[in-house]
């Protein structure tokens, strides 16, 4: 059945799903550990402008007793603009992720190609560590690559983006984030990427 939930259904990354967990409770302890000085220190320097490239990897977020996720990959470009006066950013990401499962003995492959609004609260902006929470809004195209179901769902759809992370070093970003469109291309990922 759709909307099982993708951890008791992964063969290939387990150990990666095993890791999920941690990171988020990593990352949320980070975010508290933030907040008491949420209040941005305007004395650290920040750019007006960053460009962001980044790779990663995904795991879809549903399955059924036929499949087993797999891992696949994520490419995506930023376009982001710090606001002076608040701790958001507001910007632009273009995005092509894979939801990858073994389905029935041979590899099948959704892929999502989106085009989002993005917007990020940031915590000490312009640190060594700057962790942040976001969400982007947008449409994506949805396309089988590999393999079939035997039924056709591709097409444009909404696309949501929830996201939380951290730069470290003013140029370093981490990013966990879901990609929510039609059931068979909704996917988790994890990525890193550079920050100009």
């Amino acid at each position: 059945v759709y909307g099982k939930n993708f951890f008791e259904n992964c063969s290939e990354c387990k150990s990666w799903v095993k890791n999920y967990h941690a990171i988020i409770a990593v990352v949320g302890l980070l975010f508290f550990a933030s907040m008491p000085a949420s209040a941005q220190s305007d004395s650290c320097k920040f750019k007006k402008f960053n460009f962001v490239v980044k790779a990663g990897v995904t795991c879809p977020l549903n399955g059924n007793d036929d499949t087993s996720n797999k891992i696949g990959p994520q490419l995506g470009l930023e376009a982001l603009w710090n606001l002076r006066k608040l701790p958001i950013d507001l910007g632009a990401e273009l995005y092509v992720g894979s939801a990858v499962r073994d389905y029935l003995g041979s590899d099948f492959s959704n892929r999502t190609f989106s085009l989002s609004v993005v917007s990020d609260y940031n915590f000490h902006r312009g640190s060594n560590f700057a962790p942040f929470a976001g969400l982007g809004i947008g449409l994506a195209n949805c396309e089988q690559v590999t393999g079939s179901y035997g039924y056709e769902d591709e097409g444009t759809m909404f696309c949501l983006t929830p996201r939380i992370g951290f730069v470290a070093f003013r140029h370093l970003r981490v990013t966990l984030d879901a990609h929510i469109t039609q059931n068979n291309y909704s996917h988790a990922g994890l990525s890193i990427g550079y920050s100009f």
